[in-house]
């Protein structure tokens, strides 16, 4: 039976902080209303359009339709390397199982929206160390994980076909493109996003605890 490779997502499935960046659109708009004196009002349609957007994608996306000029070295990155260097936490069952999958020899990546150096930041503190083959984000692959090249990157890097691998995420449009190339999709509910995953995912989990047990139980994903 071969083995399979796995593809991690890391904000809310790997790592809670989910909750970090629902806040983080207040904490760039804060920090440049004090850099600069300009205030930036957000309506909740917005907000909700700019949680499903990258960090570059969510600055570029208040710079365009605010008049505004906040920078990622100015205005972000002392919150983003504060959080991800000393307060972001695993998320329960996280480490038992990346360090089981990773002792039984599958190939195992991240493919996330953050900013690769902040997510090595990120998965070193919460306990991960070395057990990734690499880090995939929108700074490499362009369109991140709404289209289908970063999953097709991921796989060849991971020496394993589409139908050989299995993606662990809790966001649905990440299964939905994934689930395009013939993927298996593992959905994994966070509390904070709250996505309805049932009808894109093969299966659903509340916790990576509950894949853990599966993937002992079963001997696959």
């Amino acid at each position: 039976m071969k083995k399979q490779g796995v593809i991690f997502d890391m904000d809310g499935t790997l790592i809670d902080s989910m909750a970090f960046w629902r806040k983080i659109r207040f904490y760039m708009c804060e920090a440049y209303r004090e850099r600069t004196g300009q205030e930036i009002l957000l309506s909740e349609e917005e907000v909700q359009k700019i949680e499903r957007l990258s960090l570059s994608g969510a600055l570029r996306y208040i710079n365009e339709h605010h008049h505004a000029r906040i920078t990622y070295n100015d205005d972000v990155k002392s919150a983003l390397l504060q959080f991800y260097t000393g307060e972001c936490r695993p998320k329960p069952g996280a480490v038992a199982l990346v360090k089981r999958l990773k002792k039984d020899g599958l190939p195992l990546c991240v493919v996330t929206a953050t900013p690769r150096e902040l997510a090595q930041k990120a998965l070193e503190h919460a306990g991960f160390g070395l057990s990734f083959k690499f880090i995939l984000t929108p700074e490499q692959v362009k369109g991140g994980k709404f289209h289908k090249p970063i999953f097709k990157v991921a796989c060849l890097r991971l020496f394993k076909r589409p139908k050989n691998t299995v993606l662990i995420d809790d966001a649905a449009y990440a299964h939905y493109t994934a689930s395009k190339l013939k993927i298996r999709c593992i959905g994994v509910h966070d509390c904070d996003r709250n996505d309805s995953l049932e009808d894109v995912t093969d299966c659903c989990f509340d916790s990576l605890k509950e894949v853990l047990a599966y993937y002992k139980k079963n001997g696959r994903l």
